[in-house]
Protein backbone atom coordinates (compact mmCIF):
# COMPACT_ATOMS: atom_id res chain seq x y z
CA UNK A 1 0.00 0.00 0.00
CA UNK A 2 1.30 3.66 -0.77
CA UNK A 3 2.50 5.68 2.06
CA UNK A 4 0.84 8.87 2.68
CA UNK A 5 2.29 11.59 1.04
CA UNK A 6 0.99 8.98 -2.01
CA UNK A 7 -2.56 9.07 -0.72
CA UNK A 8 -3.32 12.57 0.00
CA UNK A 9 -0.99 14.04 -2.70
CA UNK A 10 -4.18 14.52 -4.71
CA UNK A 11 -5.86 17.46 -3.15
CA UNK A 12 -5.74 20.96 -3.60
CA UNK A 13 -6.19 22.30 0.03
CA UNK A 14 -3.04 24.32 1.46
CA UNK A 15 -3.29 22.37 5.24
CA UNK A 16 -3.26 18.37 6.18
CA UNK A 17 -5.65 17.93 9.25
CA UNK A 18 -6.03 14.67 11.25
CA UNK A 19 -9.29 13.72 13.18
CA UNK A 20 -9.77 10.74 16.11
CA UNK A 21 -12.93 9.57 17.25
CA UNK A 22 -13.23 6.47 19.43
CA UNK A 23 -15.52 5.19 22.11
CA UNK A 24 -16.00 7.56 25.06
CA UNK A 25 -13.84 6.39 28.32
CA UNK A 26 -12.65 8.11 31.47
CA UNK A 27 -9.28 8.89 31.33
CA UNK A 28 -7.55 11.98 31.72
CA UNK A 29 -5.18 11.12 28.74
CA UNK A 30 -7.01 10.55 25.57
CA UNK A 31 -4.86 9.41 22.33
CA UNK A 32 -1.97 7.95 22.67
CA UNK A 33 1.80 8.41 21.24
CA UNK A 34 2.97 4.95 21.45
CA UNK A 35 3.95 2.73 18.12
CA UNK A 36 1.45 0.06 18.27
CA UNK A 37 3.01 -3.66 17.23
CA UNK A 38 3.98 -3.81 14.11
CA UNK A 39 2.97 -0.94 12.58
CA UNK A 40 5.05 1.94 10.86
CA UNK A 41 5.10 5.69 11.23
CA UNK A 42 3.54 7.16 8.25
CA UNK A 43 3.95 11.17 6.94
CA UNK A 44 1.22 13.40 6.77
CA UNK A 45 2.66 15.54 3.61
CA UNK A 46 0.75 18.89 2.44
CA UNK A 47 -0.91 19.48 -0.51
CA UNK A 48 -3.80 17.61 0.21
CA UNK A 49 -7.41 17.51 1.62
CA UNK A 50 -7.47 16.99 5.75
CA UNK A 51 -8.68 13.87 7.02
CA UNK A 52 -10.80 12.32 10.18
CA UNK A 53 -10.38 9.35 11.97
CA UNK A 54 -13.11 6.71 13.06
CA UNK A 55 -11.91 4.37 15.38
CA UNK A 56 -13.79 1.99 16.87
CA UNK A 57 -10.95 -0.22 19.02
CA UNK A 58 -11.30 0.95 22.71
CA UNK A 59 -7.53 0.78 23.03
CA UNK A 60 -7.50 3.76 21.90
CA UNK A 61 -9.81 7.28 22.91
CA UNK A 62 -9.63 10.13 20.87
CA UNK A 63 -13.20 11.37 21.80
CA UNK A 64 -14.07 13.56 24.74
CA UNK A 65 -15.52 11.88 27.46
CA UNK A 66 -19.03 12.87 29.29
CA UNK A 67 -18.44 15.97 31.48
CA UNK A 68 -15.40 17.22 29.08
CA UNK A 69 -13.15 19.91 30.55
CA UNK A 70 -10.21 21.30 29.02
CA UNK A 71 -6.65 20.37 27.13
CA UNK A 72 -3.96 22.01 29.01
CA UNK A 73 -1.16 20.06 27.05
CA UNK A 74 -0.80 17.77 24.06
CA UNK A 75 2.35 15.16 22.76
CA UNK A 76 3.27 13.34 19.85
CA UNK A 77 6.03 10.83 18.86
CA UNK A 78 9.08 12.56 17.00
CA UNK A 79 10.06 9.78 14.97
CA UNK A 80 11.55 11.02 11.77
CA UNK A 81 9.98 14.36 12.26
CA UNK A 82 11.98 16.73 10.43
CA UNK A 83 13.32 19.71 13.11
CA UNK A 84 11.78 23.20 12.53
CA UNK A 85 8.67 21.43 11.03
CA UNK A 86 5.25 22.60 11.99
CA UNK A 87 2.77 20.48 13.76
CA UNK A 88 -0.52 21.77 15.50
CA UNK A 89 -3.10 20.08 17.54
CA UNK A 90 -7.00 21.04 16.72
CA UNK A 91 -9.92 20.10 18.26
CA UNK A 92 -13.49 19.60 16.56
CA UNK A 93 -16.82 18.96 16.98
CA UNK A 94 -19.53 17.49 15.23
CA UNK A 95 -21.91 19.31 13.82
CA UNK A 96 -24.95 18.02 11.44
CA UNK A 97 -22.17 15.58 9.27
CA UNK A 98 -19.62 18.68 9.22
CA UNK A 99 -16.91 18.91 12.10
CA UNK A 100 -16.54 22.86 13.53
CA UNK A 101 -12.98 23.83 14.87
CA UNK A 102 -13.28 24.73 18.10
CA UNK A 103 -9.43 25.02 19.51
CA UNK A 104 -5.82 24.80 17.44
CA UNK A 105 -2.28 25.39 19.04
CA UNK A 106 0.77 25.85 16.43
CA UNK A 107 4.40 24.64 17.69
CA UNK A 108 7.49 23.45 15.51
CA UNK A 109 9.04 20.66 16.29
CA UNK A 110 12.35 21.23 18.41
CA UNK A 111 16.17 21.30 17.31
CA UNK A 112 16.53 18.42 19.78
CA UNK A 113 13.42 17.29 20.49
CA UNK A 114 12.44 14.19 23.18
CA UNK A 115 11.00 11.00 21.89
CA UNK A 116 7.48 12.13 23.26
CA UNK A 117 7.08 15.36 22.63
CA UNK A 118 4.76 17.85 25.00
CA UNK A 119 3.64 21.16 24.63
CA UNK A 120 2.16 23.10 27.44
CA UNK A 121 -1.22 25.34 26.15
CA UNK A 122 -0.98 29.10 27.33
CA UNK A 123 -4.46 28.98 27.34
CA UNK A 124 -6.62 25.43 27.76
CA UNK A 125 -8.91 24.57 24.98
CA UNK A 126 -12.35 23.87 26.63
CA UNK A 127 -14.09 20.66 25.27
CA UNK A 128 -17.67 19.15 25.89
CA UNK A 129 -17.91 15.78 25.71
CA UNK A 130 -18.26 14.24 22.23
CA UNK A 131 -15.71 16.83 21.02
CA UNK A 132 -12.78 14.70 18.83
CA UNK A 133 -8.82 14.76 18.75
CA UNK A 134 -7.15 16.04 15.67
CA UNK A 135 -3.75 17.54 14.10
CA UNK A 136 -3.41 20.19 10.79
CA UNK A 137 0.04 19.70 9.18
CA UNK A 138 0.92 22.54 6.70
CA UNK A 139 1.72 21.58 2.99
CA UNK A 140 5.76 22.32 3.77
CA UNK A 141 5.35 19.56 6.77
CA UNK A 142 6.96 15.98 6.91
CA UNK A 143 6.22 14.64 10.18
CA UNK A 144 4.63 11.21 11.03
CA UNK A 145 1.03 11.99 11.85
CA UNK A 146 -0.20 8.26 12.55
CA UNK A 147 0.59 5.10 12.38
CA UNK A 148 -0.32 2.15 9.71
CA UNK A 149 -0.90 -1.20 9.52
CA UNK A 150 0.66 -4.20 12.36
CA UNK A 151 -1.97 -4.63 15.06
CA UNK A 152 -4.10 -1.99 13.87
CA UNK A 153 -7.28 -3.19 12.50
CA UNK A 154 -9.59 -2.19 9.50
CA UNK A 155 -12.10 0.27 11.45
CA UNK A 156 -9.21 2.23 12.60
CA UNK A 157 -9.93 4.75 9.51
CA UNK A 158 -8.77 7.66 8.08
CA UNK A 159 -11.15 9.62 6.29
CA UNK A 160 -10.89 12.68 4.11
CA UNK A 161 -12.47 16.09 4.84
CA UNK A 162 -11.92 19.59 4.02
CA UNK A 163 -12.18 23.22 5.00
CA UNK A 164 -9.81 25.67 6.39
CA UNK A 165 -8.55 24.30 9.72
CA UNK A 166 -8.89 27.82 12.17
CA UNK A 167 -11.24 28.39 15.28
CA UNK A 168 -14.70 28.45 13.90
CA UNK A 169 -14.56 27.09 10.43
CA UNK A 170 -16.52 23.46 9.56
CA UNK A 171 -14.87 20.99 7.79
CA UNK A 172 -16.89 18.66 6.03
CA UNK A 173 -16.22 14.63 4.21
CA UNK A 174 -14.26 15.22 0.58
CA UNK A 175 -13.28 11.86 0.74
CA UNK A 176 -12.94 7.84 0.54
CA UNK A 177 -11.24 6.34 3.90
CA UNK A 178 -7.59 4.80 4.42
CA UNK A 179 -8.20 1.88 6.86
CA UNK A 180 -5.55 0.64 9.29
CA UNK A 181 -4.59 3.91 10.53
CA UNK A 182 -4.71 5.64 13.88
CA UNK A 183 -3.02 9.02 15.02
CA UNK A 184 0.32 9.75 16.51
CA UNK A 185 -1.40 11.88 19.30
CA UNK A 186 -1.90 12.60 22.61
CA UNK A 187 -3.89 15.25 25.29
CA UNK A 188 -3.88 15.93 28.80
CA UNK A 189 -7.58 16.30 29.88
CA UNK A 190 -7.96 17.95 32.78
CA UNK A 191 -12.17 17.05 34.28
CA UNK A 192 -12.73 19.73 37.14
CA UNK A 193 -15.76 21.14 38.22
CA UNK A 194 -15.90 24.48 40.16
CA UNK A 195 -19.80 24.01 41.45
CA UNK A 196 -21.27 26.34 43.61
CA UNK A 197 -24.53 26.19 45.61
CA UNK A 198 -27.50 29.34 47.30
CA UNK A 199 -30.21 28.81 49.12
CA UNK A 200 -33.27 30.60 50.02
CA UNK A 201 -36.40 29.67 51.97
CA UNK A 202 -39.69 30.95 50.91
CA UNK A 203 -40.87 32.11 53.14
CA UNK A 204 -38.07 31.99 55.60
CA UNK A 205 -40.53 32.74 59.13
CA UNK A 206 -43.63 30.91 59.29
CA UNK A 207 -46.11 29.40 62.52
CA UNK A 208 -46.40 25.78 63.51
CA UNK A 209 -48.47 23.94 61.06
CA UNK A 210 -47.39 25.94 58.23
CA UNK A 211 -45.27 25.08 55.30
CA UNK A 212 -41.70 26.36 53.67
CA UNK A 213 -39.79 25.43 50.57
CA UNK A 214 -36.39 25.20 50.50
CA UNK A 215 -34.64 26.33 47.66
CA UNK A 216 -31.30 25.44 46.48
CA UNK A 217 -30.06 26.33 43.50
CA UNK A 218 -26.62 24.88 41.55
CA UNK A 219 -24.46 26.79 39.56
CA UNK A 220 -21.24 26.04 37.34
CA UNK A 221 -17.59 27.55 36.29
CA UNK A 222 -16.58 24.64 34.46
CA UNK A 223 -14.82 23.98 32.94
CA UNK A 224 -16.61 20.18 33.11
CA UNK A 225 -20.25 19.63 32.97
CA UNK A 226 -21.07 16.37 35.03
CA UNK A 227 -23.75 15.58 37.01
CA UNK A 228 -23.97 17.31 40.76
CA UNK A 229 -25.05 15.54 43.97
CA UNK A 230 -26.96 18.00 46.06
CA UNK A 231 -27.18 16.90 49.85
CA UNK A 232 -29.66 18.43 52.28
CA UNK A 233 -29.77 17.37 55.87
CA UNK A 234 -33.13 18.94 57.27
CA UNK A 235 -33.07 19.56 61.05
CA UNK A 236 -35.32 17.52 63.34
CA UNK A 237 -38.88 19.42 63.82
CA UNK A 238 -39.03 19.69 60.12
CA UNK A 239 -41.29 17.41 58.17
CA UNK A 240 -40.20 16.31 54.47
CA UNK A 241 -43.37 16.63 52.63
CA UNK A 242 -42.01 16.59 49.24
CA UNK A 243 -39.32 17.11 47.08
CA UNK A 244 -38.11 18.34 43.52
CA UNK A 245 -35.35 18.20 41.22
CA UNK A 246 -36.51 19.43 37.73
CA UNK A 247 -35.45 16.81 35.16
CA UNK A 248 -32.93 15.25 38.37
CA UNK A 249 -33.78 12.57 40.54
CA UNK A 250 -33.86 12.50 44.41
CA UNK A 251 -34.20 10.14 47.43
CA UNK A 252 -35.01 10.44 51.06
CA UNK A 253 -33.91 8.67 53.49
CA UNK A 254 -34.99 10.18 57.18
CA UNK A 255 -33.99 13.81 57.39
CA UNK A 256 -31.42 13.78 54.62
CA UNK A 257 -32.60 14.48 50.83
CA UNK A 258 -30.33 13.62 48.11
CA UNK A 259 -30.85 14.87 44.61
CA UNK A 260 -28.63 14.14 41.53
CA UNK A 261 -29.20 16.65 38.57
CA UNK A 262 -27.60 16.15 35.28
CA UNK A 263 -25.77 19.35 35.25
CA UNK A 264 -25.74 22.91 36.59
CA UNK A 265 -27.35 25.14 36.61
CA UNK A 266 -30.09 23.26 38.24
CA UNK A 267 -32.61 23.81 41.30
CA UNK A 268 -33.89 21.51 43.83
CA UNK A 269 -36.98 22.10 45.98
CA UNK A 270 -37.48 20.86 49.30
CA UNK A 271 -40.71 21.24 50.77
CA UNK A 272 -41.02 21.53 54.46
CA UNK A 273 -43.58 21.69 57.28
CA UNK A 274 -43.42 22.67 61.10
CA UNK A 275 -43.75 20.37 64.01
CA UNK A 276 -42.62 22.67 66.40
CA UNK A 277 -41.39 26.44 67.79
CA UNK A 278 -38.19 27.13 66.81
CA UNK A 279 -35.50 28.70 64.65
CA UNK A 280 -33.78 26.05 62.74
CA UNK A 281 -30.60 26.21 60.16
CA UNK A 282 -30.82 24.40 57.07
CA UNK A 283 -27.08 23.55 55.32
CA UNK A 284 -27.09 22.07 52.00
CA UNK A 285 -23.85 20.81 49.68
CA UNK A 286 -23.38 20.61 46.67
CA UNK A 287 -20.63 18.17 45.21
CA UNK A 288 -19.24 17.03 41.92
CA UNK A 289 -17.75 13.55 40.27
CA UNK A 290 -14.17 15.29 39.93
CA UNK A 291 -11.86 17.67 41.56
CA UNK A 292 -13.37 20.93 42.63
CA UNK A 293 -10.85 23.88 42.59
CA UNK A 294 -12.96 26.08 44.61
CA UNK A 295 -15.07 23.48 47.55
CA UNK A 296 -15.45 26.77 49.94
CA UNK A 297 -18.52 27.83 47.68
CA UNK A 298 -20.40 24.43 47.40
CA UNK A 299 -22.22 25.06 51.27
CA UNK A 300 -25.18 27.32 51.40
CA UNK A 301 -27.31 27.60 54.84
CA UNK A 302 -30.27 29.61 55.53
CA UNK A 303 -32.55 29.53 59.11
CA UNK A 304 -36.31 29.00 59.10
CA UNK A 305 -38.06 30.83 62.09
CA UNK A 306 -41.06 29.04 63.23
CA UNK A 307 -43.21 30.77 65.81
CA UNK A 308 -45.52 28.89 68.22
CA UNK A 309 -48.91 30.54 66.82
CA UNK A 310 -51.24 28.18 65.30
CA UNK A 311 -51.54 29.30 61.77
CA UNK A 312 -55.29 30.04 60.68
CA UNK A 313 -57.27 28.61 59.04
CA UNK A 314 -56.78 30.94 55.51
CA UNK A 315 -53.02 31.50 56.60
CA UNK A 316 -50.98 33.91 54.98
CA UNK A 317 -47.39 34.78 53.68
CA UNK A 318 -45.60 37.09 51.83
CA UNK A 319 -44.66 35.73 48.27
CA UNK A 320 -40.97 35.24 47.38
CA UNK A 321 -39.35 35.56 44.16
CA UNK A 322 -39.91 33.17 42.03
CA UNK A 323 -38.08 34.94 38.81
CA UNK A 324 -35.64 32.67 36.55
CA UNK A 325 -37.23 29.47 37.75
CA UNK A 326 -38.06 27.46 35.19
CA UNK A 327 -42.16 27.11 34.99
CA UNK A 328 -42.64 23.46 36.19
CA UNK A 329 -40.53 24.35 39.33
CA UNK A 330 -42.71 27.63 39.98
CA UNK A 331 -45.87 25.60 39.67
CA UNK A 332 -44.26 23.03 41.95
CA UNK A 333 -43.01 25.47 44.44
CA UNK A 334 -46.82 27.54 44.53
CA UNK A 335 -48.63 24.55 45.03
CA UNK A 336 -46.85 23.02 47.71
CA UNK A 337 -47.33 26.43 49.40
CA UNK A 338 -50.83 25.74 49.61
CA UNK A 339 -51.53 28.59 46.51
CA UNK A 340 -53.01 27.57 42.98
CA UNK A 341 -51.37 28.24 40.06
CA UNK A 342 -53.22 31.04 37.97
CA UNK A 343 -53.20 31.90 34.58
CA UNK A 344 -50.42 31.76 32.82
CA UNK A 345 -48.99 33.67 30.07
CA UNK A 346 -46.32 34.15 27.40
CA UNK A 347 -44.06 37.22 26.75
CA UNK A 348 -40.39 37.83 25.15
CA UNK A 349 -37.30 38.59 26.92
CA UNK A 350 -33.74 39.23 26.35
CA UNK A 351 -32.73 38.67 29.98
CA UNK A 352 -34.71 35.29 30.74
CA UNK A 353 -34.39 32.41 28.97
CA UNK A 354 -37.17 30.94 27.15
CA UNK A 355 -39.43 28.44 29.87
CA UNK A 356 -38.47 30.28 32.67
CA UNK A 357 -40.50 33.05 34.59
CA UNK A 358 -40.17 36.57 34.43
CA UNK A 359 -42.58 37.40 37.07
CA UNK A 360 -46.20 36.64 39.22
CA UNK A 361 -48.90 38.10 40.03
CA UNK A 362 -49.67 38.94 42.92
CA UNK A 363 -45.58 40.54 42.56
CA UNK A 364 -42.87 39.28 45.38
CA UNK A 365 -43.68 40.01 48.72
CA UNK A 366 -46.77 41.01 48.60
CA UNK A 367 -49.37 38.72 51.60
CA UNK A 368 -50.94 36.33 49.71
CA UNK A 369 -53.49 33.62 51.47
CA UNK A 370 -53.23 30.12 51.08
CA UNK A 371 -55.54 28.70 48.44
CA UNK A 372 -55.24 32.00 46.61
CA UNK A 373 -54.08 31.77 42.91
CA UNK A 374 -50.71 32.91 41.28
CA UNK A 375 -50.72 34.02 38.12
CA UNK A 376 -47.11 33.52 35.80
CA UNK A 377 -45.34 35.58 33.23
CA UNK A 378 -43.23 32.88 31.08
CA UNK A 379 -40.61 33.95 29.01
CA UNK A 380 -40.89 32.85 25.06
CA UNK A 381 -37.52 33.69 24.67
CA UNK A 382 -35.46 36.60 22.97
CA UNK A 383 -37.31 39.06 20.64
CA UNK A 384 -37.15 38.59 17.06
CA UNK A 385 -34.73 40.84 15.12
CA UNK A 386 -36.54 43.65 13.12
CA UNK A 387 -35.64 43.89 9.72
CA UNK A 388 -34.52 46.83 7.94
CA UNK A 389 -35.49 47.18 4.26
CA UNK A 390 -33.61 49.56 2.26
CA UNK A 391 -35.26 51.18 -0.27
Amino acid sequence: MARVRGLLASGAAATLACLALSSSADALTLGDTTVPSGSTAEFCTGGATSVIQTETDTSYDYVVPAGGGAITSWSFNTTAATVGTPYELMVVRPNGGAYTVVGTDSELVPATPSLIQTFALSAPISVQAGDLLGMVISNTSAVDCYWFGGSLTTPDTLIPVDGTPTVGASLTTAGPPAPERVLNLSVNLVQSEDVSLTQQMLPNSIAVGGASAFLLSVTSAGPSSLPVTVTDTVPAGLTIDAVNAGTGSCSVSGQVVSCVVAGAPANVAVIVSATSAGSYANTATASTQVTDPNPTNNRASATLDVTAAAAPAAAQFHLASLAKLPLAEAKFVIKALGCKVGKITHRTSKAIRKGDVISTSPRPHTAVTAGEKIAIVVSSGKPKKKRHVSL
